[in-house]
């Protein structure tokens, strides 16, 4: 028989794991220890669930450090996580991640550059950066 206490990984591993700001509502650690005791019955599967947990959130601070503003991949609350089954994740790799942000920019330059040609904004001078001579072909647009 086996020493394992789900309650007590909980208290110990788990909860001080997943990120704070992610688990601060009020009710929600007792939701979530409810969910760990369904989804975690023996050390092993303690083991898979921690080890998939510390890998997404290695790519969740991966997405925040680049300046992602975080809709490609989000955690969602413990208890939310725990029963999505969602230490499964597949998470994609940096290749991915990079393909998708270049996508993203592409789209939202588009976007620009037709309201621009619809008329529902205007580029207007942004003005000339220190150093550079008026008159040397270089404008600089934004958006007003």
């Amino acid at each position: 028989m086996s020493d394992f206490s789900t309650e007590e990984w909980f208290c110990n591993i788990l909860w001080p794991t997943y990120p704070r700001g992610l688990c601060n509502r009020i009710g929600s650690k007792s939701k979530a220890l409810l969910s760990a005791k369904s989804k975690v019955k023996n050390e092993t599967d303690a083991n898979i669930l921690i080890a998939g947990l510390r890998e997404q959130i290695r790519y969740y601070q991966k997405i925040k450090k680049s300046g992602a503003h975080g809709s490609e991949w989000t955690l969602p609350m413990l208890s939310t996580w725990l029963n999505g089954e969602r230490w499964t994740d597949e998470i994609p790799s940096h290749y991915e991640l990079k393909q998708k942000q270049n996508t993203e920019n592409a789209n939202v330059a588009k976007k620009r550059i037709y309201e621009i040609y619809a008329g529902r904004v205007t580029a207007r001078p942004l003005g000339l950066k220190t150093g550079v001579k008026k008159g040397s072909g270089i404008i600089l647009y934004g958006i007003t």
